[in-house]
């Protein structure tokens, strides 16, 4: 049996947790997959819900409607802070028949003493959301949304009880609520439905900005939470207004929009693409999954995944931000930093040492894949779930992506992936993938080999290359320099991260840096 004790409270435009403020980074998640559609699918969840907190989240809303109790569970065990929410979703009011309103208010008062009595035990729980996206400029509509936030503050006074409103603008109605909760997608329509071409995404910050601050000052003791903010977007899609560099874009454009004392945290919708009616979205067609997950809904990770992890593990102090002098304080496995080779001409032809060999992997290969990097690791544990959470559905795809080196005896010893269809910094390139060699066959010259390897297969499909590593693997960092590859010196700290690399590699290509 779990159990954990923490206080929750809004005081003086804050958010504090235990006392201490508190700001919240989190997605959306549907209870959604496509192996159980809506149906509970819990394996998915705790995936899900470990790679939320991985890239930075500390926070989940649970929308719209009660998931799954075993999910409250496993935030609980994680540490994720959740929203609760009742299925009260763009209440007409009496457009509906006055009839239809009292019955949907009547639904929503059970449906919420319901959910407070089944989940009040859950330490996880901080919030219960008592609607979404309500109709507010109806008056009886408003009241009902009141009537809603009082109950839940009779029902359970150790927690926060909101409503969460995209009426915001001009019909605030907050009085009741502890934490201001609002909506907002400013660069959907401009953007995705077309309706300005070359709109500038400094408008979108200057939207939530100069909102939020209007919202503060009508409300100034209560601390606001954005509750969603997101674009649309296609998997492998660039240059296109449902790219995902554009979707990356947005979010950080909106995210800077959002800092200010009085804001207490960030919602992305969503975390994943998730089934919806046809119709819904006009300006993508009729589509019968929503695209605004930074991942999709068989959880391949988009592009704007990476921008939002680094948005939020830096807002958290997670890995790179600045120490107090200045410097970026090192994550366990050294700073992150990328590298490039802008052209795939000239690759050395290496051959692999006798006895070795390379071959493509197949996709029921993900345990041979796992061992091989559990056996290379040294700087961090490698989970059952990292395979899967990397290819995915993609998995057929495996096959002319990813390669195992093998001995002579055909057993497994190193691997690498080759993808080609990546971006990096929303223009076409390859992308050097996990890269690993077993510890007893270190020095035999094998990555050389299967990076050469990989490399000539990328040029079939591109001009350029890109690559992720840390400043701890010098030896991952001497081969890639060796074969062309160039400090990218364009991302957040990159310059401090590499004179470090420096002062204890001594390589040609970086001697020549200007850092």
């Amino acid at each position: 049996l779990g159990i954990g004790f923490r206080s929750i409270e809004a005081r003086e435009g804050q958010l504090l947790l235990n006392g201490r403020p508190i700001f919240l980074t989190g997605f959306n998640r549907h209870e959604d997959s496509p192996r159980t559609a809506m149906c509970p699918d819990l394996e998915t969840v705790r995936h899900d819900l470990e790679a939320m907190k991985e890239a930075g989240a500390n926070f989940v809303r649970l929308c719209h409607y009660p998931h799954h109790p075993s999910e409250l569970d496993l935030c609980d065990e994680l540490g994720l802070l959740a929203m609760a929410e009742i299925p009260l979703y763009w209440w007409d009011g009496l457009r509906e028949s006055t009839e239809a309103s009292s019955a949907k208010l009547a639904a929503a008062r059970r449906q919420l003493e319901a959910l407070v009595w089944r989940d009040r035990c859950h330490p996880s729980v901080i919030s219960w959301s008592v609607s979404n996206e309500t109709h507010e400029d109806r008056e009886e509509v408003a009241a009902g949304n009141v009537a809603l936030v009082r109950l839940a503050k009779s029902l359970d006074p150790t927690r926060l009880a909101v409503h969460v409103s995209d009426h915001w603008q001009r019909y605030p109605n907050f009085e009741a609520d502890d934490v201001v909760c609002v909506n907002g997608y400013p660069s959907v329509e401009p953007l995705a439905g077309g309706s300005e071409p070359g709109y500038d995404l400094a408008r979108s910050t200057t939207f939530w900005h100069e909102g939020l601050d209007a919202l503060h000052r009508r409300y100034p003791t209560k601390p606001i939470l954005v509750t969603e903010f997101g674009y649309t977007s296609f998997c492998d899609v660039t240059d296109s207004p449902y790219g995902g560099d554009v979707h990356a874009a947005v979010l950080e454009a909106e995210f800077s929009g959002i800092q200010a004392p009085y804001v207490c945290g960030a919602t992305v919708w969503c975390w994943a693409d998730h089934a919806w009616p046809p119709a819904t979205f006009s300006f993508c067609g009729h589509l019968a999954v929503s695209p605004y997950g930074v991942l999709t809904r068989d959880r391949i990770r988009k592009l704007p995944f990476w921008t939002i992890r680094r948005l939020y593990r830096a807002r958290q102090g997670i890995a790179d931000l600045p120490r107090p002098d200045g410097r970026p304080a090192p994550s366990a496995s050294g700073y992150g930093v990328e590298m490039v080779r802008t052209t795939l001409q000239d690759i050395p032809i290496v051959a692999f040492p006798e006895g070795f060999s390379i071959r493509a992997m197949r996709p029921d290969e993900g345990g041979l894949w796992t061992d091989i990097w559990r056996d290379a690791e040294e700087f961090g544990a490698i989970e059952p779930t990292l395979f899967r959470s990397q290819f995915g559905a993609d998995i057929e795809a495996v096959r002319w992506r990813g390669y195992i080196v093998q001995d002579s005896r055909g057993v497994g010893v190193a691997t690498i992936t080759s993808w080609y269809n990546r971006t990096h910094k929303g223009q076409d390139y390859g992308q050097i993938h996990w890269v690993a060699t077993r510890r007893s066959h270190w020095g035999l010259g094998l990555g050389k080999a299967m990076l050469s390897y990989a490399l000539r297969q990328m040029a079939q499909w591109h001009k350029r290359a890109f690559l992720g590593t840390q400043t701890r693997r010098l030896a991952a960092i001497k081969l890639y320099l060796d074969f062309g590859f160039v400090p990218d010196l364009d991302s957040p700290w990159a310059r401090e991260a590499w004179r470090e690399v420096r002062e204890v590699l001594d390589h040609p290509a970086l001697s020549s840096l200007e850092l």
